[in-house]
């Protein structure tokens, strides 16, 4: 037999033809059947408590379509009678969102049906099923932004029925359902409430199509509101509604129902006392941040009371609306801000380029000032000007860089303050400027960075500053008592001040950032062990203290390893920051004395001893005198300068100094020696990279230097200033007099490296970064020395 439904257009026609009379008149088309008998029932869709739903075939428009006809078991006059208004009521509503019907009428046996499309078995609920799923449902309609859109357009459905005077009272993600193109289409007014109908019209004459009385709720329970729970239909209106739109939007959030009891009578009286948890609280975080905004829209709109819902559903539909609105306003400035952050990326490696070319810079201009001596003319000294400010420029370019770089991430987050990756490399360059500022000394400098790096990155990068380290104490032997004190700044130094004391599995452990030394009181002195602890860093500190321990009374032991030299701030002239390699040694802990020197003179034949007293400049006579073959300390020479045994003796060569280091050696059995520029500085500085021996901060009372005393300037004995002492505890470091070292000045021969400051000096020379240089076989009446030991 030929289905109707694959006949060809001329077959049609040639059936109109042949069921048309042919006559003068003209013809008069047709759609054949009318009524019920137009459609061929098929299966089962659905079924509810008043109506059944089965697929059908339109014979007369040749469509499948969903028929709805009223159940034999509840064809009564009344359910006949709100089935109709049903119809009619969703027939009138004509909105995009809710479910058109296409025809009505009466079944043969009498009962009411209409006629609407035939949807997939497909609804909203089918969809937040999806989302639950422990893997979660990743198809882009389903996100959460998908779902907002469909849920505002059934509140836009909603909102239009309310503007009509109807009220739908329940709306649950099953009642939403999903067409072919996957728009959103409301559902199922069987109990609608007809509350006021301007342009609406029934055959129903109550005001309501599904009536109740109090104590009978009807509805969905996890969707109900508290006065539709209650039965009370006097207080059932548009806000009722509203809260079943937020208990879905609650669960589009959430993942969830907003209440859930196991009976229904529980969950009716939970409805009535209860408010659920945020949905923001009890949403799978792995499924995505709740947007804070809508936990409150949603919040709101399951108020128990209906005043405190939004106004109307259009309040709703406007809200997600400007959410999405701010949605693509943040996706605008995100897109703008990822630009600008790749746009500082660029400068910042441009400026990565550029640090990288200074040390080569700098390793030039060095070179430079080891080749020109200070008394070369100006045009010898040309080249170095030029490689001094060719290693100027590339600072300042990589300076420039950096800073376009930081101004470029500062816009960035001016569009986008939540930009993540911007927001970290900006807290990421200030760290590193930071750490920049910390290696050449710069306290106010690194304090300043330390604020932006914070302001920038935020807890996590006060952690990241802030956090303790961990102190690992390697002490031979391990029973022995220490004592470990932090350098705190007070009145201007970094002064010890006691923590705890204990044997090394006492003291090793969790330890707050900052400089630290460790004390060990032995039978023969002091040994001091400074050392800094980092933010979330392990300090090692190995110290064995049978090293140098028959030293202890006059020498300060440094057990060798990388230390950090180099990198004034404050000094122009200053070489730049390196690292060296130093092996253990030992440094006098103050410079020979007078009386010390005097003991090497008279071990010389008399005219030796002469050449090697202290002197005059520039090979001029001896200030020491000679009585009956001896070399004296006189108590004023003929300068006019006071002399004593216990002042530092100076005014003697760098050659001098290593001859007595070579007869002191003899004497004791020890190969002592001048120390090197390196091993002096660390020395005087400590781990913590300060300036000056006592600190960051320089005031002439600190030290024996030019402007300590008022009134005439002359040297003062060995240990005049106490604050003029090292980590390490070695005195008069920064003035008194300035020690010749055995390094080569640039690389010049016969020319020595002298460090720190004498009481004759300005006071850019009393930094321990400071080296001047003399040759060697020069005198100076500030400039001493002190020796060395190698372990």
């Amino acid at each position: 037999m030929h289905d109707d439904r694959e006949r060809t257009i001329p077959e049609l026609e040639g059936t109109l033809d042949a069921t048309t009379p042919r006559a003068t008149t003209p013809p008069r088309a047709s759609f054949g059947t009318t009524g019920f008998d137009r459609y061929e029932l098929r299966e089962l869709v659905g079924e509810g408590a008043q109506g059944e739903v089965r697929s059908a075939y339109d014979r007369v428009l040749r469509r499948e379509v969903a028929l709805k006809i009223l159940r034999k078991d509840a064809a009564t006059a009344d359910e006949a009678s709100r089935f109709v208004a049903e119809a009619q009521l969703t027939a009138q509503l004509a909105h995009p969102h809710i479910i058109p019907v296409y025809d009505a009428g009466i079944s043969p046996d009498g009962r009411p049906y209409y006629s609407m499309p035939l949807l997939p078995r497909r609804s909203f609920a089918d969809v937040l099923a999806a989302r639950r799923e422990p893997s979660g449902d990743p198809r882009p309609e389903h996100s959460l932004a998908r779902m907002l859109r469909l849920f505002s357009a059934a509140c836009e459905a909603v909102a239009a029925a309310h503007a009509h005077g109807v009220i739908h009272r329940d709306l649950k993600p099953s009642n939403l359902v999903l067409d072919p193109h996957d728009q959103i289409l409301v559902a199922d007014f069987g109990l609608a409430h007809l509350a006021s109908a301007p342009g609406i019209s029934t055959d129903r004459k109550e005001n309501g199509l599904a009536g109740s009385v109090i104590g009978n709720p009807i509805g969905t329970p996890l969707y109900m509101p508290p006065e539709q729970a209650r039965g009370a239909r006097d207080e059932i209106g548009p806000w009722s509604d509203t809260y079943a739109l937020g208990a879905i939007l609650y669960e589009i959030l959430a993942h969830r129902a907003p209440i859930v009891r196991s009976s229904v009578v529980e969950q009716l009286v939970a409805i009535m006392t209860l408010m659920p948890e945020r949905p923001e609280t009890v949403a799978d975080a792995s499924r995505g941040e709740v947007p804070l905004e809508l936990a409150d829209l949603a919040m709101r709109c399951l108020e128990k009371r209906p005043e405190a819902r939004p106004a109307s559903v259009r309040e709703l539909v406007e809200s997600i609306d400007g959410w999405f609105e701010r949605k693509r306003e943040h996706a605008r400035r995100a897109e703008e801000a990822t630009r600008l952050l790749e746009e500082a990326r660029a400068r910042l490696g441009e400026a990565d380029r550029q640090w990288s070319l200074l040390g080569d810079a700098r390793l030039a201009v060095q070179q430079r000032r080891r080749d020109v001596p200070a008394y070369a003319s100006v045009d010898e000294k040309a080249p170095l000007w030029e490689a001094e400010d060719r290693a100027n420029a590339v600072e300042a370019e990589a300076e420039r860089a950096e800073d376009d770089a930081v101004i470029v991430l500062e816009a960035a987050l001016h569009a986008d303050a939540q930009h993540h990756d911007a927001r970290t490399l900006l807290a990421e360059i200030h760290l590193r400027r930071l750490e920049r500022r910390r290696s050449l000394g710069d306290r106010i400098g690194e304090d300043r960075q330390r604020r932006r790096a914070i302001r920038a990155g935020g807890d996590a990068m006060r952690d990241r500053i802030d956090s303790p380290g961990t102190l690992v104490l390697h002490v031979r032997p391990a029973t022995a008592e220490l004592e470990l004190e932090r350098f705190v700044e007070r009145g201007r130094r970094l002064v010890p001040e006691l923590v705890r004391r204990g044997r090394a599995d006492a003291l090793a452990g969790p330890l707050d950032a900052g400089s630290y030394r460790l004390v060990a009181r032995l039978p023969l002195g002091l040994r001091y062990a400074p050392f800094v602890v980092r933010p979330r860093a392990r300090a090692n500190v190995l110290i064995n203290l049978a090293l140098g321990e028959g030293l202890l009374r006059d020498f300060a032991i440094l057990g060798g390893g990388r230390a950090t030299i180099g990198g004034d701030p404050n000094d122009l002239a200053a070489t730049p920051a390196r690292e060296v390699e130093l092996a253990a040694f030992a440094l006098a802990v103050r410079p020979v004395s007078c009386a010390e020197y005097l003991d090497f003179l008279r071990a010389l034949e008399i005219d030796e001893a002469l050449t090697r007293a202290p002197r005059a400049p520039g090979g001029g006579a001896p200030y020491w005198t000679a009585l009956d073959g001896r070399v004296s300390i006189p108590p004023v020479d003929a300068q006019g300068d006071h002399w004593g045994p216990t002042l530092p003796v100076f005014s003697i060569s760098a050659l001098d100094a290593e001859a007595y280091a070579r007869w002191r050696g003899e004497r004791d059995g020890r190969k002592y020696r001048l120390p090197t520029a390196d091993e002096w500085e660390v020395a005087a500085r400590g781990a913590d990279l300060r300036i000056y021996p006592w600190g960051n901060h320089f005031d002439p009372a600190f030290c024996l230097m030019r402007d300590s005393r008022a009134g005439r300037v002359s040297p003062g004995p060995i240990g005049t200033c106490a604050t003029d002492v090292s980590p390490f505890g070695v005195i008069d470091l920064a003035g008194g007099v300035a020690d010749w070292t055995c390094t080569p000045y640039r690389g010049q021969p016969g020319h020595r490296t002298v460090k720190g400051g004498g009481w004759s000096t300005r006071a850019h020379r009393c930094a321990a970064t400071y080296g001047g240089g003399y040759q060697e076989s020069e005198t100076s009446g500030d400039l001493g020395f002190r020796v060395a030991l190698d372990l």
